[in-house]
């Protein structure tokens, strides 16, 4: 309940702080968009409740039926997802770093230069080579993100 542990004085919280704003501001709230005194609040794909912030239901099931990616950018577009759950995932840097060492990367010195006036360098992808040790990292880290996401670890969701 908004960081509150009762009714009254939630309702005191809202009246004092956030309705005032609102009237000051002199803004109108639409009744289709506001939703007060929820258990549940569903937002940027996560769900927190009074005890928990987990992820949808529909995100976990993306998440368990992705395909091993099979491209460095397939890889990348995995990885960006990894620091928004870096807490339910145990080790997440080193399997970061295990999924990582598939890509081979070509370093070349662009025209533009940074504001110390060194020369900036551009990354290239030069390769994509997945061993073992990718595989096991990317499917602990798929499974880390399904067991650890889910309310009470509840991967059958």
């Amino acid at each position: 309940m908004g960081g509150t542990s009762s009714f009254g004085k939630l309702l005191q919280v809202l009246h004092e702080f956030y309705f005032s704003q609102v009237a000051f501001a002199q803004l109108t709230l639409s009744p289709h968009k506001s939703h007060f005194f929820m258990d549940e609040l569903s937002i940027l794909g996560m769900c927190q409740g009074p005890d928990s912030i987990r992820l949808l239901a529909d995100k976990v099931a993306a998440i368990r039926n992705w395909p091993y990616p099979e491209t460095a950018q397939e890889l990348e577009r995995f990885l960006y997802q990894l620091p928004f759950m870096r807490r339910s995932i145990p080790g997440q840097a080193d399997l970061h770093t295990l999924m990582t060492r598939a890509v081979k990367y070509n370093y070349k010195a662009s025209r533009s230069t940074t504001k110390t006036g060194r020369p900036q360098k551009q990354k290239r992808v030069t390769g994509f080579n997945p061993d073992e040790s990718y595989r096991e990292a990317f499917d602990a880290a798929k499974r880390a993100i399904v067991e650890n996401c889910t309310n009470s670890g509840d991967s059958s969701l």
